[in-house]
């Protein structure tokens, strides 16, 4: 259970900056996009993402399994 308080389910802390295309970007902070999920195999690689829809669950694309 995450309990940091700047993090809420589905609400973004920070002012929304939304580009159509990412040049020398840098990681976003936790707080910023808080329901996202990355989905990693047993060799740290990312495979999938996901949307936290609660506490305790991610919705996911079928094809991520």
């Amino acid at each position: 259970q995450h309990n940091d308080p700047r993090c809420s389910c589905g609400k973004r802390q920070k002012a929304k900056i939304v580009s159509s295309r990412i040049i020398n970007g840098t990681e976003a902070p936790p707080e910023h996009w808080p329901w996202v999920v990355g989905i990693y195999d047993s060799t740290d690689t990312l495979v999938c993402g996901g949307s936290l829809i609660n506490e305790e669950y991610v919705v996911t694309a079928e094809h991520c399994f």
